[in-house]
């Protein structure tokens, strides 16, 4: 009987001491997830880039600003690309953007998605995360007036339900691509629709592309 090889996925951790110890122990958790380095501070973190063999390496946005040498084509352990992750507690649109900008792969945010971390990675490294995508709308956010949907997301997951309104998703089918309840999604499309003070979601969408 053939038996199946599962790739061990080599993570990168470059985060602050006591910060970078929850997230390796919320790593740990998963057979599949091995962490070969967790570093802090300018020189020890380009350091790491340069040196250290693996597959996915988190960031916080403060470490993504200072704009590391990140090598998207570099080959991973046991994947034939490296994947790059920001992390953070606040996911804003001007953070996609530049972490899209920078060469990076996702934007997490750790309050909503910190228990489903190994997921999230598992899926940045099957390609099922389009960062371009996100930072699209985000730019498309951030060009329309103060006054209307620009400031309107809360967060990371209003921005991806705001990207699947715009390609006509069903709200079941936001749902599931956002691992959300149907009901918490109505809600936050009604939320939505009432800041923007339209009456239906295909109001909220043409605001959105206008």
């Amino acid at each position: 009987m053939r038996q199946c090889t599962v790739k061990v996925v080599h993570v990168l951790v470059c985060f602050s001491e006591a910060r970078g110890q929850f997230i390796e122990d919320v790593l740990s958790r998963s057979q599949q997830i091995t962490v070969v380095g967790r570093v802090h501070g300018d020189e020890l973190i380009q350091s790491a880039l340069a040196t250290l063999d693996f597959d996915v390496c988190l960031l916080g946005p403060n470490s993504v600003e200072k704009k590391y040498s990140l090598d998207p084509l570099a080959p991973g352990v046991n994947y034939p690309v490296r994947k790059y992750v920001m992390l953070t507690t606040h996911v804003t649109t001007e953070r996609v953007i530049l972490a899209h900008q920078l060469g990076m792969n996702d934007v997490i945010d750790v309050g909503l998605y910190m228990t489903s971390l190994n997921e999230r990675i598992e899926n940045v490294l099957r390609g099922e995360v389009d960062l371009a995508r996100l930072a699209s709308i985000s730019e498309i956010m951030n060009w329309l007036p103060t006054n209307n949907i620009a400031h309107l997301a809360q967060d990371e997951v209003d921005i991806r339900i705001l990207i699947e309104l715009i390609e006509g998703r069903t709200n079941e089918e936001i749902a599931t691509t956002v691992n959300l309840a149907l009901q918490t999604v109505r809600n936050r499309i009604s939320r939505l629709m009432k800041a923007a003070e339209v009456s239906n979601r295909t109001q909220l969408a043409t605001l959105l592309l206008r």
